[in-house]
């Protein structure tokens, strides 16, 4: 059976794809999939499909990632902001290594048959994907200095299609924001961003926005991959029901369907 799935059609069926009752985290074939876009034929055209896997293809492959917006630049803030900048970077990087795992890649279902049957090609991918990772910086102290949530949902909205031409993902309609809160605290070694939604509203439940740690931007991006392609609320790993307060000193907890893949990058 195949799904279709914002264009990218989807080789295993939904049954197949049952991350929640194993805790095993998204294929990386289905990742790469979805990252993948070709080049649009021409019409009543006659050549034959790109191989996905041909590394002279991978320039077709798309980025992933996040926008982070930056709300605070009070005194020493310029150093904070490329601090925090620096660590998502380095630790995203290294969580993508959870997938350099043998254990991992022998529960892949496509390890050693099918696409992934020579195991160069399964490292190239996992290559692949964790060089495609990007951060998409904002900053505009006139636009965005001391802007709510609400605010930056806001700004996100009307930036959305461009988001939509940096990245795969951008779909997911989730953005970092990095506010005085954050900042400072980069200077007292606490690593921490805000993940905010910008399509969220109060029907959906919580407050749509959560503190996560530096290393759990895959973690993140990951839960809502599979909570996209499951059609479930990717909100209700955020269900706050307390005051909008409460997120600030709460650490996400994750979405207890995946591994934390945030532990290989501490």
């Amino acid at each position: 059976m195949i799904f279709h799935f914002s264009s990218v059609s989807f080789l295993h069926s939904r049954e197949s794809f049952s991350i929640q009752a194993t805790k095993m985290a998204a294929p990386l074939l289905e990742i790469t999939h979805y990252i993948w876009r070709s080049p649009r034929k021409e019409p009543r055209s006659k050549s034959r499909a790109l191989n996905r896997f041909d590394p002279e293809n991978y320039k077709y492959y798309r980025n992933w990632g996040f926008s982070i917006y930056r709300t605070y630049y009070g005194e020493g803030s310029d150093k904070h902001w490329q601090t925090l900048l620096d660590a998502l970077r380095r630790q995203t990087h290294l969580a993508v290594g959870f997938y350099d795992n043998r254990k991992v890649m022998e529960n892949d279902r496509d390890w050693k048959r099918g696409p992934y049957s020579k195991e160069a090609r399964y490292m190239s991918h996992l290559k692949l994907f964790q060089e495609r990772f990007r951060l998409f910086p904002r900053e505009d102290p006139v636009l965005l200095d001391g802007l709510s949530i609400n605010g930056i949902r806001d700004i996100c909205l009307k930036e959305h299609p461009d988001a939509k031409k940096d990245m795969e993902g951008a779909e997911f309609c989730f953005a970092l924001v990095a506010d005085e809160a954050i900042l400072k605290g980069i200077s007292q070694d606490k690593y921490f961003v805000k993940a905010v939604g910008y399509d969220w509203t109060e029907s959906d439940g919580g407050w749509g926005w959560d503190r996560l740690q530096t290393c759990q931007l895959l973690d993140l991006w990951e839960m809502l991959f599979v909570t996209d392609f499951q059609g479930r609320s990717k909100y209700y790993e955020m269900d706050h029901d307390g005051p909008e307060e409460e997120p600030e000193k709460h650490v996400w907890d994750g979405d207890f369907s995946l591994p934390s893949f945030g532990n290989c990058s501490q």
